[in-house]
């Protein structure tokens, strides 16, 4: 049997593709499959997989795009690996990514292992980042609530100085193969944003024994885009971002988790405030009058979970981006708010274009 399998869920990363696929080819180690699905992609991405057809080891699948959460679940249905990890199609691995986990794996009795990665806008220039807030390789299943609650939102507790997103990102994880098979657990389709979190918020509630690898291992690609995830307008934001709240609520409730996991709830509540400034209320594509985005604003954060969390986080917690937004939150000054971020908005934007 296949000792690991690699999925790669592919999506109009002609750019870095082939350094994502080449990285994982060049490896010392040997009893792994690399699974290389692409969703549909629009640009030469799906050409430039297909140069990699007679790779033994590479197995390669085409579909109508469908989502990110659709491709990883035709990955995880395709492979044969006794272990199952993911890589995204425009980031790549170090040269001895497969070598250390398989390596792992066999020495430590764990269902589960997790390491860390480099983040960076320009590869000279990497910041090492820490997928769980430990400086040493150590078992941390005693622990496995506040990875949880550090999957929820990153700013948990003030979060880690040393990460730059959540605990519940897709990579940087390893787990056996059968706990996703038994528990029929999968990326769920719909999600716009953070579906990597609901899928492990659920898988590591079924595993028994973690074990941290202080070791980078993975290579995260920073952007304007995945920094914010774009600003693309979503009309319908509202109901979008309330199915990853529910999911949330629906994780909590199911496995009576302590009111702790409340406050990294309401962590998020506020970051999916702002995902709902960013993508709808003040999005620059949105061609509603001024006082009627005000409007959806201000109705909104009456909604029980956001006023909820507006009236019981802690700014302390929050980055300074946030802070400034509950700051005029809080004090309902909301047009004001506004101006404030359109001057932010296009300062960054300049920032932005310099990288």
């Amino acid at each position: 049997m296949t000792k690991l399998s690699v999925v790669v869920a592919i999506y109009n990363v002609e750019k870095y593709v082939k350094k994502c696929v080449e990285s994982l080819i060049n490896q010392s180690s040997n009893n792994y499959e690399i699974i290389l699905v692409d969703d549909g992609s629009t640009d030469s991405s799906g050409k430039i997989i297909d140069s990699y057809l007679n790779y033994e080891n590479i197995r390669i699948i085409h579909q109508k795009n469908k989502g990110v959460s659709v491709a990883r679940n035709t990955g995880i249905e395709n492979c044969n690996g006794e272990w199952l990890t993911f890589v995204d199609g425009d980031d790549y691995v170090e040269k001895d990514f497969i070598n250390k986990i398989l390596k792992s794996i066999d020495e430590f009795d764990t269902d589960m292992l997790v390491f860390n990665y480099n983040a960076f806008f320009d590869e000279n220039n990497k910041i090492k980042c820490r997928t769980v807030p430990f400086d040493q390789d150590q078992y941390i299943s005693d622990d496995k609530d506040l990875f949880q609650k550090r999957m929820i939102s990153q700013y948990y507790k003030g979060g880690d100085k040393n990460t730059v997103v959540s605990s519940g990102t897709t990579w940087c994880k390893v787990i056996r193969n059968n706990i996703i098979d038994n528990n029929k657990i999968r990326f769920k389709p719909g999600l716009l944003k953070a579906q990597d979190t609901v899928f492990w918020l659920n898988a590591t509630e079924q595993v028994n024994r973690i074990y941290y690898l202080n070791a980078n291992l993975y290579n995260y690609r920073l952007s304007a885009g995945s920094i914010s995830s774009g600003k693309k307008y979503i009309k319908n934001s509202k109901e979008e971002f309330n199915n990853l709240i529910n999911e949330y609520e629906k994780f909590i409730d199911n496995y009576k988790k302590d009111d702790s996991f409340i406050d990294a709830f309401n962590l998020r509540c506020i970051q999916v405030l702002m995902w709902n400034i960013d993508h709808n209320f003040f999005n620059k594509n949105n061609n509603e009058d001024f006082n009627k985005k005000i409007k959806l604003f201000r109705d909104f954060i009456q909604v029980k979970e956001y006023k909820n969390a507006i009236n019981s986080v802690s700014l302390d917690y929050l980055p300074k981006r946030l802070q400034v937004m509950m700051y005029f939150v809080k004090r309902k000054r909301l047009k004001l708010y506004y101006f404030v971020y359109i001057i932010y908005n296009f300062l960054s934007d300049i920032k932005n274009s310099r990288k």
